[in-house]
């Protein structure tokens, strides 16, 4: 192997930002990093957060993901995570809505008898996509979807009216599995 040069500073970044515990999380080593680096061969403080921030869009879709396939522990894990960074109730309601509407013309659309293909086409994402969400949906039924977005819509009209004054979207989130 060649030789990378890390600074002192980046060595202790990478310790205060946890560094082996990222590698374990997502899997992440230090050879991605030799490999993109191979002309300067120096790891500055941009690559290492490439490495340790996750793009919030990745980790929401991580979150939609572990709600449908009701995932309770890394639900409340996220979520509770979501809560010590300040990430957006409405943010997370719409994204939780987006995906469970998208579900349910996904549903609907294969209960009709339409092809991964066609619902591929019909909601601009591609057909691996599809089987992926059909595969998370089987425990579902429509009017399961269905429920879940007027508790979703009940929920953020509660909040934003001022109606609520415990974490619906918590308990929601907790019950999933019900």
């Amino acid at each position: 192997k060649s030789e990378v040069f890390v600074s002192a500073s980046m060595i202790k970044l990478l310790i205060l930002c946890e560094f082996i515990d990222q590698i374990d999380k997502k899997n992440i080593s230090l050879d991605q990093n030799y490999t993109y680096k191979e002309e300067d061969k120096v790891i500055d403080r941009k690559d290492i957060d490439l490495l340790i921030i996750d793009n919030i869009d990745n980790v929401i879709y991580e979150f939609t993901n572990a709600v449908i396939e009701k995932d309770i522990e890394k639900v409340s894990y996220m979520y509770n995570n979501f809560k010590k960074e300040n990430v957006s109730f409405d943010y997370l309601v719409s994204s939780l809505y987006n995906v469970f509407r998208q579900s349910l013309i996904i549903k609907m659309l294969y209960n009709d008898g339409k092809s991964n293909l066609e619902i591929s086409k019909v909601i601009g994402k591609k057909e691996f996509y599809v089987k992926k969400m059909l595969e998370r949906l089987y425990i579902y039924s429509e009017d399961d979807i269905s429920n879940l977005i007027i508790k979703l819509a009940k929920i953020e009209l509660d909040y934003k009216s001022g109606k609520s004054n415990i974490d619906m979207l918590e308990i929601f989130l907790l019950d999933i599995d019900k």
